[in-house]
């Protein structure tokens, strides 16, 4: 059982006579409470003796019973198991093997016959083996070996031992941590750090090298700084997000190679490291304070000309992304400004003078002092520029010329003075496409000039004469198109040129709402396969003897009956077709063409493309496809490249049957050309999709639309 229960005395009689409780009787209390204080005395004591020896669970207490304690009869069972009890240890005297004494409260058993010494230290010899503990053995009584560091012979001095140890290289630790941190956190830090790639044959770096492979502009205390330092040693200059504030004009900063999505603010400029499409970048330019060493982001530190702006663009390449705009503020500037060749963009580059607004005269003035050949020059690569309010004069070729691919606008841009070279003009453009958005022109040998398979419309958005572009005292055409260009003069004023539009070489020209007047050869000129087709809208007087000259196999097209041709839908985004053999449709006007009023004969569909083509690895066929059936379709040779122009026309015979023609430019060349009989159901019911669809011979190779055009008869 556990532990006896405490005596407590539940009554003070004593107590209860002092204050007269009722029933008592009349014995002596005081007496009384003396004896049973006495009885509970010796019961607590009793209580206290048994939990010397007695466990709470009601067992012998260990280590209370010792050898000599014990009844003989039990004596003699341990001899006869031949451990035989010697009672407490004693020195000098012989033990025998299995001998068995006491020392210190523990049992021990003689493990080697011996003459006993100093008891610990024939513990330590292995000589007694402890048989059952008494109490815990005191640290300072159980023997170690000493080995290592370590000299102590017994547990207490070796704890002790260690203890000094342990709070000597704790101490000389945290010193040293100390020295590490501090080290790892001065400037030469990271090269006390390892860096090793993932992958089989990773170099073995510093860290400190491998972050500077970017060098980023917070490295250093100033953006004039970090681009020096790039600039110097070479590497890439990483802008993080948010803005570093600059007020001056910062040396090379374009000739630096930048990435990022951080930018540089100056005053009330932003200038974005890699702008996305819905931001822009500005480029200033002052022909009167600007410098070419100036990094022309903001109006106060403008570079001095047009093509010092363009060679910041051209930094920025070869696709800018964002909006680009190039300010040119009111003054004069030199001309030969080259646009970078195959630069381009999410959107046309802006080249912008001061807003005036058509018809009003531009104060910013490109001049080439009769002497330069052009003003600006879009050589190739399909490139995309908005030229605004600027006045182009005095060169001897072109104040504005592109070629392959270019694709030109312009808004209230005047000409003059531009006379020397047989094709000089205003405006030229060869393979690409053009845009004339008001604008004067004057005293030029052409005013514009649309040649080899470049799509024009010159009044473009107009609406009315008095929105229109004005083309007077051309010493030649005021339009010339030839070698494939097809387009649209709408409310054109030409006045006082030799001829006012003239059409030679297989060009189209769509001729509306013009005032066509006081042209000394003739009013509209049509030549060598070309077609004119002149909307009675347009007015004649005062031209040459023939208003209207039909000559050289031309055609030209004035009755009041006449049939009209309307543009149905435009397609100008660029997206090239490659990588596969399969037949594709590369441009979709979905469900463009009516079966309801297809139905009659005459009726008439064209589709028009432009663009390029790459690669020699094999044929590319281009066709005109109706719904699910190709009625037409040319197959350009596999050495064909370049720009070209595709005619694809259909005409309804019935409502079952039809005609179909296709014809392919490319370069130039002699035109590919394919008759069919389409057989399509054209009877009422659901409008069908018009495609230009393309197959490949070579995935290689690739065919490239910039512009894709849906006409239709009325």
């Amino acid at each position: 059982m556990a532990q006896p229960t405490p005596y407590v005395r539940a009554t003070d009689f004593s107590s209860e006579e002092a204050s007269a409780v009722g029933g008592r009787s009349t014995v002596r209390t005081a007496a009384l409470d003396a004896e049973l204080d006495a009885l509970g005395l010796t019961a607590n004591e009793t209580r206290v003796n048994i939990g010397l020896i007695q466990r709470d669970d009601g067992k012998v207490k260990d280590g209370v019973v010792e050898l000599h304690t014990l009844a003989g009869d039990t004596r003699a069972l341990l001899a006869a198991g031949q451990g035989l009890p010697r009672g407490a240890w004693l020195t000098a005297t012989a033990y025998a093997l299995r001998d068995i004494v006491t020392q210190s409260g523990n049992s021990y058993i003689c493990a080697v016959a011996h003459t006993s010494g100093t008891f610990a230290t024939d513990l330590a010899a292995n000589r007694w083996m402890i048989l059952s503990l008494g109490a815990a053995p005191l640290a300072s009584s159980v023997p170690v070996t000493p080995t290592g560091g370590l000299a102590s012979t017994n547990v207490q001095a070796a704890l002790e031992e260690l203890q000094t140890e342990v709070t000597t290289a704790s101490g000389l630790a945290v010193s040293e941590a100390a020295a590490v941190a501090s080290s790892l956190s001065a400037s030469g830090g990271s090269a006390l750090v390892g860096f090793v790639q993932a992958g089989t044959g990773a170099a073995t770096r510093t860290v400190q090298a491998k972050l500077r492979d970017v060098i980023a502009n917070p490295d250093f205390t100033t953006l004039a700084g970090s681009v020096a330092d790039v600039n110097t040693n070479g590497g890439e200059l990483f802008f993080p997000r948010g803005a570093v504030v600059s007020s001056v004009s910062v040396p090379n900063l374009h000739a630096v190679p930048k990435v990022g999505r951080g930018s540089i603010t100056r005053g009330s400029d932003t200038f974005l490291i890699r702008p996305r499409r819905s931001q822009t970048n500005r480029i200033y330019v002052n022909a009167t304070t600007g410098l070419a060493a100036n990094d022309g982001l903001s109006a106060s530190e403008p570079v001095q000309t047009l093509a010092q702006a363009f060679a910041i663009l051209a930094e920025y390449g070869p696709m800018l992304s964002g909006t680009w705009r190039i300010v040119l503020a009111a003054g004069t500037y030199t001309g030969l400004a080259d646009f970078p060749e195959s630069l381009r963009g999410d959107f046309r580059v802006v080249i912008e003078g001061p807003i005036v607004n058509h018809p009003n005269v531009p104060t910013a003035i490109i001049d080439g002092v009769a002497a330069q050949a052009y003003g600006i020059n879009l050589a190739g690569g399909a490139q995309r520029v908005l030229v605004s309010n600027v006045l182009v004069r005095n060169f001897t070729a072109y104040g504005i010329v592109g070629q392959d691919l270019c694709d030109i606008t312009t808004v209230n841009v005047h000409s003059s003075g531009i006379t020397s070279g047989a094709d000089a003009a205003a405006i030229k453009v060869q393979q690409g496409r053009l845009r004339v958005q008001g604008g004067i022109i004057t005293g030029c040998r052409h005013g514009v000039i649309a040649i080899g398979a470049t799509v024009f419309t010159i009044g473009d958005g107009a609406g009315s004469l008095a929105a229109g572009p004005q083309i007077t005292g051309c010493t030649q055409a005021g339009v010339l198109a030839q070698d494939g260009a097809t387009g649209h003069t709408d409310y054109v004023t030409i006045d006082n040129c030799a001829v006012g539009v003239d059409a030679a070489t297989n060009a189209k020209v769509n001729v509306i709402g013009c005032d066509v007047k006081n042209n000394a050869t003739a009013g509209i000129r049509a030549s060598s396969g070309a077609q004119v087709l002149a909307d009675p809208s347009t007015v004649y007087s005062g031209n040459g003897i023939d208003e209207v000259i039909r000559s050289k196999g031309g055609e030209i097209d004035r009755q009041v009956a006449w049939v009209d041709r309307a543009r149905a839908a435009v397609d100008t985004s660029v997206a090239s077709h490659t990588g596969t053999t399969s037949a594709t449709n590369i441009r979709t006007f979905a469900a463009a063409l009516k079966n309801a009023s297809f139905v009659w004969a005459g009726r008439s569909l064209e589709l028009e493309a432009s663009g390029g083509l790459s690669g020699t690895a094999g044929t590319k066929t281009l066709a005109l496809r109706i719904g699910t059936t190709d009625v037409v379709s040319a197959v350009i040779p596999a050495a064909s490249t370049g720009g070209f122009k595709v005619l694809a026309r259909l005409q309804a015979v019935d409502a079952t049957n039809q005609r179909a023609r296709i014809e392919v430019y490319v370069n130039n060349a002699t035109p590919l050309i394919v008759v069919a009989n389409g057989a399509v159901n054209m009877a009422p019911g659901s409008a069908q999709d018009v495609h230009l669809r393309c197959t490949l011979a070579s995935a290689a190779d690739t065919v490239q639309p910039t512009l894709v055009e849906l006409w239709q008869t009325a």
